[in-house]
């Protein structure tokens, strides 16, 4: 089944189900229509990321293996999006706070390390977009 076609059955399940609230909400208070709302939402999310072939939420992109270390060797006018760019990457609140440290101390930080070449350069252009200035050497792992 194309993308397309995944989204169209998403969206359409998305309006029938507006619809039924819709018709609902002439019987019902409006706090039960804000769970109505929500609920499907938070519980469904997972499985139409999955359906729609995205990638699950708080995980970092599938990277292959290689010999090649991404490094951040300066921080850039706006580290704030240096750490959302980490976060997006799957950084956990560890990594993350890690992150903050060595932005702090304008200290050098390995990102990723035993990644393919194509997945250090993904990754450092990511980082780079975000303002880092981003070393990726081979064989630092």
């Amino acid at each position: 089944m194309s993308r397309g076609a995944r989204w169209a059955i998403v969206l359409s399940g998305i309006v029938a189900w507006g619809v039924v609230l819709a018709v609902l909400s002439t019987t019902l208070p409006i706090w039960v229509i804000a769970v109505a709302l929500l609920v499907p939402a938070v519980v469904m999310e997972a499985p139409i990321r999955r359906f729609l072939g995205l990638a699950p939420l708080g995980r970092p992109p599938a990277r292959e293996p290689g010999p090649f270390t991404v490094t951040v060797t300066a921080w850039g006018e706006t580290p704030e999006l240096v750490l959302e760019a980490a976060r997006e990457e799957g950084a956990d609140v560890r990594q993350l706070r890690t992150v903050r440290e060595a932005i702090e101390k304008g200290a050098p930080l390995i990102v990723r390390r035993n990644v393919s070449e194509d997945a250090a350069r993904e990754v450092a252009g990511n980082l780079e977009r975000a303002g880092a200035v981003v070393a990726v050497e081979e064989g630092g792992g």
